[in-house]
């Protein structure tokens, strides 16, 4: 059959793909339990005999000094929800699915990212090493996590709500005086958005 050059995406829209190969790297640093337990299967997954794996594994734990693998593979809920722990789990992840796709011989034409994405997306560019990336997302991390240490808070995502629907809760919450409450990101058309 003959290949589109129109974008396809999944229902997230995290992922867009061209008949180039054409690579966006979402950012999610919250976690559930399932998807906690997701990271670890899909790591299990991609590690299934591959050098390369272990490789950015150690590498990442070598940068952040301590144990990555024991995080991602045996790391609970509350530990993969901390940003300290996730930014870089996510990072190693994403670098460990690039390094699954080259070994099948596939190479993306673009690449582009969002946020903890942008790292990720940069080394797939070669605009940086793995090594710089992760020593990035290091320093990134800890500034994050000690932000959240000393400014508890939250985040929440909302779907199917329009942007000024969710603005005017925000406001009404905040008026209230407990909460300072804000609309942060929205995506179009999906309509998911992201409140702290």
């Amino acid at each position: 059959s003959e290949e589109s050059t129109e974008p396809t995406s999944n229902p997230t829209g995290n992922w867009i793909n061209f008949s180039d190969t054409t690579w966006y790297v979402a950012s999610n640093t919250s976690f559930t339990i399932s998807t906690a337990e997701a990271l670890a299967g899909f790591a299990k997954l991609v590690n299934e005999g591959n050098d390369f794996t272990n490789k950015t594994i150690e590498l990442g734990s070598d940068i952040l000094g301590f144990d990555l693998a024991a995080k991602i593979f045996g790391g609970d809920e509350k530990e993969l929800s901390r940003t300290i722990i996730s930014q870089p789990a996510i990072l190693a992840m994403s670098l460990m699915a690039l390094e699954a796709a080259k070994s099948k011989g596939i190479e993306a034409s673009a690449v582009a990212g969002h946020s903890l994405g942008e790292y990720a997306a940069m080394a797939a560019s070669g605009m940086l090493t793995y090594e710089n990336a992760f020593k990035a997302i290091k320093y990134r991390s800890e500034a994050m996590d000690k932000a959240a240490q000393a400014n508890p808070g939250g985040m929440a995502a909302v779907l199917g709500l329009k942007a000024d629907v969710i603005e005017q809760t925000c406001k009404e919450i905040e008026d209230g005086g407990e909460y300072v409450l804000s609309l942060i990101h929205i995506s179009e058309p999906t309509r998911q958005a992201e409140i702290s």
